[in-house]
């Protein structure tokens, strides 16, 4: 595991122009919250590279967003491509700079559907409003015109995962009048993290969060492809020893989270 870590960990830092520790921590943050298997490390670079490439954010502050988000949004049932894909739409619109706060809208708008107010106001953000599971679940079918249910059709005590909800609420809100729209991105995100969820819906409407996930299940390779043309570079060849020890290094340093792997 350590060995693994450690290098995808020097891949991303690398062609991510992540610090090391940095790489470290964002990784281990997916492979925690997503379940993500030792032989499949490298995926995560992959697609954080793969989307950074493609698209108008970048794969060091991709991570950051989502060792934001990650925990959150995997156990409401989205995998770690939907959230990449999430992500990149909206930090498209807002700016690449902008993906932590994206992260934490993303978190927001998970939390405000399963009604958790204590995990709201521990992330400091709004709580009072929120009312049970059913009445948001009837309040949004309703906005919607029946087009929208946040409940599993086969099983109405599962939620349905957020991509899903959020991509079926692109679809319609533009044939909602100004009030009942903006009712429904305050219901699901709260006046805090609204402009989080205009630009997520925007993003869905213009298709790039899905051509985002496509990209992301296509990834393969992407980031030791990248991380090869360099190496073959002067500064690659002097570089890539330091960078695999301190990579290495800070693997062991952060030894208690791999104990938590």
């Amino acid at each position: 595991q350590a060995n693994k870590l450690a290098e995808a960990s020097m891949i991303y830092a690398n062609v991510g122009e992540v610090d090391n520790e940095q790489a470290v921590t964002n990784i281990v943050s997916a492979v925690k919250a997503f379940d993500i298997a030792v032989d499949d490390i490298m995926s995560i670079p992959d697609v954080y590279n793969k989307l950074g490439n493609e698209f108008a954010v970048s794969s060091k502050n991709l991570g950051v967003g989502m060792s934001q988000a990650a925990t959150t949004m995997a156990l409401a049932g989205n995998d770690f491509n939907q959230v990449a894909a999430l992500l990149t739409g909206a930090g498209e619109i807002l700016g690449d700079n902008r993906l932590d706060e994206i992260g934490t809208g993303l978190k927001t708008v998970t939390l405000r559907i399963q009604n958790q107010a204590g995990a709201l106001k521990e992330l400091g953000e709004e709580y009072e409003d929120l009312i049970s599971v059913s009445k948001t679940q009837q309040q949004i079918y309703e906005l919607t015109g029946g087009k929208v249910n946040i409940m599993s059709a086969t099983d109405p005590n599962e939620f349905r995962d957020t991509y899903n909800i959020l991509k079926d609420v692109a679809n319609v809100i533009n044939d909602l009048n100004g009030t009942d729209a903006s009712e429904l991105v305050q219901l699901l995100f709260g006046k805090n993290r609204a402009n989080v969820g205009t630009a997520i819906l925007k993003a869905f409407q213009s298709g790039q969060i899905e051509k985002a996930y496509e990209a992301a299940k296509n990834s393969a390779g992407s980031a030791q492809e990248e991380f090869d043309r360099w190496s073959q570079s002067i500064e690659g060849h002097i570089n890539t020893f330091k960078a695999s020890f301190e990579s290495l290094s800070n693997t062991v340093i952060n030894s208690d989270l791999i104990k938590s792997l």
